[in-house]
């Protein structure tokens, strides 16, 4: 039946032609398919109308190029083959980010969290010229990986809850880091972010049960190595202290 109807498809499409038709010539695909081979087809068709036209089985995965002369055929032929070849692939960089939750206070002794590592030195020298908090600490540190993005739309995004010992409560706060169209520049080291949020679900203090939100999106451009303050977020009103977010990434 199928091929019935293959022959069908040829027979109206020589009788559509203006020219006499040379034999019919058939074309086995080695590479094309689905929308790449119909993409083809249609640039090629559209370049040879009114001289050859080519009728495609999908389910068969094979074509034939139909009326026209001999040269014309020939060209017809020599089009497809130019994009009957591998499909090339892309190979897409492994990004890992690391998100530090610094915790800010004014008051040294109500302040939470663990000493800073080495690697932020940097930035608490920057925080402490910028601001006037007595006490810096790290509350958390968050890995992500993500997978850079090639002109798709690209998201990833991790959930988890702040250690008890950083918001100084009993109660859950759940938060999402959201990675989205991440891309490696030129340069092979700096990776921009469409959108980079940073989302905590805060708590009621009294039923336990989400009371609000407070977090960050914004757009990002981070070198690798770099450590890049994005902002500062308050998970608790009735605390006189801010969570400071900083991203650093590895391109591997």
């Amino acid at each position: 039946m199928k091929k019935m109807l293959f022959a069908l498809m040829i027979s109206l499409a020589v009788n559509g032609l203006a020219q006499p038709p040379s034999t019919p010539k058939t074309i086995e695909l080695k590479y094309l398919q689905g929308e790449r081979a119909e993409r083809a087809i249609k640039f090629v068709n559209d370049i040879m109308v009114g001289r050859v036209k080519i009728v495609w089985d999908s389910m068969l995965n094979q074509l034939m190029i139909v009326g026209g002369f001999p040269d014309q055929v020939a060209q017809a032929e020599a089009l497809l083959r130019k994009f009957d070849v591998p499909e090339p692939k892309i190979t897409r960089r492994t990004l890992d980010f690391t998100v530090y939750l610094v915790g800010a206070y004014n008051d040294e002794a109500a302040a939470r969290g663990g000493p800073m590592p080495p690697e932020l030195d940097a930035v608490v020298k920057e925080m402490q010229s910028a601001f006037a908090y007595k006490k810096l600490s790290l509350l958390d540190t968050i890995p992500v990986r993500a997978t850079e993005s090639r002109g798709e739309r690209r998201l990833t995004e991790y959930s988890g809850i702040l250690p008890r010992e950083a918001v100084g409560t009993p109660l859950r706060y759940f938060y999402k880091v959201h990675i989205e169209l991440p891309r490696l520049q030129d340069d092979g080291k700096t990776v921009s972010v469409g959108q980079f949020g940073f989302i905590v679900d805060v708590p009621s203090q009294t039923t336990g049960m989400k009371g609000g939100e407070s977090g960050i999106r914004t757009d990002l451009s981070v070198r690798e190595g770099q450590k890049v303050v994005l902002g500062k977020i308050r998970l608790n009103e009735h605390d006189n202290s801010d969570v400071f977010l900083v991203v650093t990434v590895k391109v591997l």
